[in-house]
């Protein structure tokens, strides 16, 4: 009985503090993405392909959960239906090619403006959660949008009317549509996400992930082997800072956020990216895009206020709605 008093207890008190622990997930998660274009860069430095780094590190993921997914959760992955595996698979492959753009793009434009350029994924988040996942967003999460994606045009924009020579239009359409993929497998990803634990979803989306980006690497004949032990310990810190506890965690959070608010909240990666970038490879920031940051931070904000309303009123109307059956009982 006193086992018994103890899991409910602990039920209780994870259920108690769950919301403060999903936020605090996003936070600790969005500072190891922030290391991301820092460690890919290190990575690059060192000759290996940016589509290498992007398949590795999600093959790798995969790999070293397999032993904790096949021990505790091989039951539920037979009980996934066929239609949950596709979403799975789609996701997985939508992550990669955004993980393959992005990391490529880094090639030819700084961090700051490649973050801030992955900026415009809200856009093509809202419009796939409305028309597809047919939901109904707060109009705070809307001016979010509105800000992150004026911030982020400010930045690039200006900086290029300013004469940026390292602002490159390959890189710029890179990130771009990278910011696409990242929608596109965010919004599916938070379909599918509920229905699956987040050990089995990770598995399978790395896995596929990884697949996709390692066939690429073979049909294109990219090297493998023989870079140096730096470059290959680059990819290990990817995988394990990045993929593992960045991109997981984010992963987790979409069981309980809109795929719009995570992809809004993970333009705060830009940040910390850019000073972490200022400090270690001296991208200095302008004005433009110290005031561009402000907005999309404000833009956070709102996204984040949003829901917490949008989440209230659903409340308040259910708790309405069950003392209406009440009485009426």
């Amino acid at each position: 009985m006193g086992v018994i008093t103890l899991n409910l207890s602990q039920n209780e008190w994870f259920l108690r503090y769950q919301k403060p622990i999903n936020y605090l997930v996003v936070v600790v998660s969005l500072f190891f993405l922030s290391l991301s274009p820092i460690i890919v860069r290190y990575a690059q430095a060192e000759r290996v392909p940016s589509i290498l780094i992007a398949g590795s590190r999600m093959i790798l993921a995969s790999l070293l959960i397999t032993p904790i997914v096949v021990r505790y959760y091989a039951s539920q992955l037979r009980a996934i239906t066929r239609a949950d595996v596709f979403l799975l698979a789609l996701t997985g492959i939508w992550m990669s090619a955004n993980g393959i753009l992005v990391i490529i793009s880094l090639e030819h434009i700084p961090v700051l403006t490649n973050q801030m350029l992955a900026s415009t994924a809200p856009i093509w988040a809202a419009l796939i959660e409305v028309t597809w996942l047919k939901a109904r967003l707060h109009p705070l999460i809307w001016v979010g949008i509105g800000l992150v994606v004026t911030g982020s045009l400010l930045i690039t924009i200006l900086q290029a009317d300013g004469g940026n020579t390292d602002v490159s239009l390959l890189g710029v359409v890179l990130a771009l549509l990278s910011a696409i993929c990242g929608a596109i497998y965010t919004a599916i990803g938070r379909r599918v996400r509920p229905k699956v634990s987040i050990l089995p979803y990770l598995w399978v989306v790395y896995g596929v992930g990884g697949i996709f980006a390692l066939s690429i690497v073979l049909l294109t004949q990219v090297q493998v082997f023989g870079y140096s032990a730096s470059g290959y310990a680059w990819i290990g810190a990817s995988t394990i800072l990045v993929q593992l506890l960045g991109f997981s965690g984010m992963a987790y959070a979409l069981a309980f956020f809109p795929a719009t608010v995570i992809v809004l909240s993970t333009r705060a990666v830009a940040i910390p990216a850019s000073i972490f970038a200022f400090l270690l490879f001296s991208e200095v920031p302008t004005w433009i895009q110290v005031i561009g940051s402000v907005i999309l931070f404000a833009g956070i904000i709102s996204a984040i206020v949003g829901q917490e309303v949008a989440d209230y009123r659903a409340k308040a109307f259910a708790r309405n709605l069950q003392g209406t059956h009440h009485d009426s009982a």
